[in-house]
């Protein structure tokens, strides 16, 4: 396991707790999009998301669904929450946002 996947693990289990399920993981190879998600276990999941470097992930609380890049670059202060970038909906709560924010309170 990576030196930042327990946190990737703790960001699923924190949005699981806001009401929100991981729906898919996907990555590019070559022409086609690969579901990863075959395993509910977080540690699991972030394990697979730093497999492939590079994945979006959809996650869903049955109102509305939030899709997450994770995406490892080397960097410490990057790869502490390996999110750089994420969808929400106007009108509706940015959990995805309260969870990173909470999370690197510990190094901020």
């Amino acid at each position: 396991m990576g030196r930042f996947t327990h946190n990737l693990s703790t960001f699923f289990s924190m949005m699981e707790d806001n009401g929100f399920t991981v729906r898919h993981m996907q990555y590019y190879d070559k022409d086609e999009y690969q579901d990863l998600v075959k395993e509910s276990d977080y540690d699991s999941l972030a394990r697979m998301a730093e497999s492939v470097e590079q994945c979006n992930v959809v996650l869903g609380n049955g109102e509305y669904e939030q899709t997450v890049l994770v995406m490892y670059s080397g960097d410490d202060y990057c790869d502490y929450v390996p999110i750089p970038d994420w969808s929400f909906k106007i009108n509706k709560p940015d959990a995805v946002s309260g969870v990173i924010d909470f999370i690197r309170r510990d190094i901020d």
